[in-house]
């Protein structure tokens, strides 16, 4: 049998799911699973597995206090015109013209919840934005208010199987790709030691869009 073509969604945070953009990942990820209700009866004999990615971080964003930084519900609201890709668990850090809010830090990690295409929460950790704990409102600061995304780091995708219907899931050996920069790969596994497979992608910072993410595989 010749081969044939798996594509692989991969999903955020479940808890972040409804903000999460579909194609922006700044956290963990995970795909859909390859398994036998893919397969039929037997087993994959090999795989070849392959990817694009595209490190995306967005632009800096600037934020009028005067205007574009508001109260909502009791929380930091910014807005900005320019403000675009801006993905849920976004690290920024900001810096500012002449005074930040009260409750922002210069130098310091923020995670972004988006609210509309240009406004923006943020949180003081990643469970904080999941959880709907926002920084507090108390001021809105003065002059402009920069908020520039951290450059990607600590990103990898990897593949994963699984003997146990997904309880339980193990690193494919030497299938780890670092994610520095935009680029391809190609994985190939002739050993078939698992039932199931999936990618897992991780990011310390950073914004990342995969353009591809497959597995092709061959079956008796």
């Amino acid at each position: 049998m010749p081969f044939q073509w798996f594509n692989l969604s991969l999903k955020g945070p479940a808890n972040a799911s409804a903000t999460q953009a579909t194609t922006n990942f700044t956290s963990t990820a995970t795909s859909d699973a390859l398994d036998s209700q893919t397969t039929g009866s037997n087993s994959p004999q090999s795989l070849v597995w392959t990817g694009t990615a595209d490190v995306n971080t967005p632009t800096a964003v600037v934020s009028a206090s005067g205007s574009q930084v508001t109260d909502s519900g009791g929380s930091l609201l910014f807005a900005g015109s320019t403000q675009s890709g801006f993905g849920f668990g976004l690290v920024v850090q900001f810096t500012t013209s002449t005074t930040l809010p009260t409750g922002i830090s210069a130098a310091t990690d923020y995670y972004v919840v988006p609210v509309s295409s240009s406004t923006y929460k943020v949180a003081t950790s990643l469970a904080n934005a999941i959880a709907g704990t926002y920084v507090a409102y108390t001021n809105t600061g003065t002059g402009n208010q920069t908020a520039t995304p951290v450059a990607l780091a600590g990103a990898s995708i990897i593949l994963q199987g699984s003997n146990d219907n997904g309880t339980t899931w193990a690193t494919v050996p030497n299938s780890s790709q670092t994610i520095s920069a935009d680029g391809s790969w190609v994985f190939e596994l002739d050993y078939i030691r698992y039932g199931a497979y999936r990618t897992y992608f991780a990011t310390t910072t950073g914004q990342v869009a995969f353009t591809k993410n497959q597995i092709g595989y061959k079956v008796a």
